[in-house]
């Protein structure tokens, strides 16, 4: 069963430096520390299987946003590398619902909108979610660090400002 690795010991960080919101979050009973990574135990071995704010819960199933990505960024269209999926709240089912962004290979205005229905139809299909919102972006507006990991909070901020 995949659950939150959490770690306690000596030399474990005693906290935040000023930043009690921090602490509340990441230390959990007395001394426990909640490292943000998922994993499990097999034979005494923890394995990690991701971080957990990078998992997306619709309607009570689990889905990691790298999944999501990797469909995404297999359609033909799509740049690879320049596909995300985070988690956006869904007011109607009380759960969370999922954003879908993307930057198309050919960013010609107009929009795609066939390759918008492309992107839905192919993760409600092989995935069995339907996103709330798909996306497609320019390459300059999808944002990643200068490592290029995605920023899946800056995008989700930016959905919610409108």
């Amino acid at each position: 069963m995949i659950g939150r690795v959490q770690i306690k010991g000596a030399v474990t960080t005693p906290g935040y430096l000023n930043n009690e919101e921090a602490n509340r979050e990441a230390f959990v009973g007395v001394g426990w520390f909640n490292t943000g990574d998922l994993g499990f135990l097999l034979n005494g071995r923890l394995s990690i299987t991701g971080r957990e704010k990078e998992t997306i819960i619709v309607r009570g199933a689990n889905f990691y946003c790298y999944e999501i990505e990797d469909v995404v960024n297999g359609i033909a269209g799509v740049k690879p590398t320049f596909a995300a999926a985070c988690a956006v709240d869904d007011a109607d089912t009380g759960s969370e619902g999922l954003a879908v962004f993307f930057v198309a290979q050919r960013c010609n205005p107009p929009i795609d909108a066939g390759l918008i229905r492309t992107v839905r139809n192919t993760v409600a299909s092989e995935l069995g979610i339907a996103p709330s919102y798909v996306l497609p972006l320019l390459e300059a507006e999808f944002p990643k660090t200068t490592s290029g990991k995605i920023q899946r909070t800056h995008l989700k901020k930016n959905l919610a400002a409108g």
